[in-house]
């Protein structure tokens, strides 16, 4: 485990200069999200082949809340649990004085295999939940995930999140979660590639007039 993190992967990408107006899927994503400053949802899953412009819709959507979105980039050494919660953790200390405990103990040489138990999940969430100012957290690129307990545990985490956190999960393929379960809990938004699949027009301008963005 690496001492030292890359700052690059918890800063939101910066956003397209001339970006795609796509005002329908902006509505679709902030309906029914919140309310006198609480989330209605646990997450939204923004699930799409590269080229959809994933990545770029969901930085459109977040950019008037840039105070408050705390953002992961994933790359293909993340599943590691030990690495996973570390930039997981200081993505979120860098919007919210949380889980600063359980980051010291993961940053710590001698502990370098060390991941992160219910118990200490259960400690984060109770941080969150005193939170005064709602916030979001991005993951993006989360496919790149393959260890099953560090699926399991951000489940557990999404689960049981307080009404102060909304996820947002960017992926090429659905996470082996109880997705049905908790779309029927409202607790849950699906941007599927059919939505993200551009009309005829919108093809058209963004072929046209708009340089492409990130997946």
């Amino acid at each position: 485990m690496p001492g030292q993190l890359l700052e690059l992967k918890i800063t939101p990408p910066p956003l397209q200069p001339r970006l795609l107006p796509r005002p329908k899927l902006l509505e679709l994503l902030n309906s029914e999200l919140m309310s006198n400053g609480s989330f209605h949802r646990k997450l939204t899953l923004v699930t799409a082949p590269a080229g959809y412009g994933k990545t770029s819709i969901v930085r459109q959507w977040l950019a008037e809340h840039s105070e408050r979105v705390a953002w992961y980039s994933l790359d293909d050494t993340d599943s590691d649990p030990s690495r996973f919660w570390l930039y997981f953790l200081s993505a979120l200390g860098k919007v919210a004085p949380v889980g600063q405990s359980t980051l010291q103990t993961l940053s710590a040489p001698s502990l370098s295999q060390m991941s992160i138990d219910r118990d200490k999940l259960i400690g984060l969430l109770n941080e969150l939940a005193n939170l005064e100012t709602p916030l979001f957290l991005v993951l993006d690129d989360f496919h790149l995930i393959e260890d099953q307990t560090v699926s399991d545990n951000l489940a557990f985490l999404i689960e049981r999140l307080p009404p102060t956190v909304h996820i947002v999960v960017i992926t090429r393929y659905d996470p082996d979660w109880p997705l049905a379960h908790w779309q029927a809990k409202r607790h849950l938004l699906t941007l599927s590639q059919s939505y993200l699949r551009f009309s005829d027009q919108e093809a058209a301008t963004l072929f046209n007039d708009v340089p492409l963005g990130r997946n």
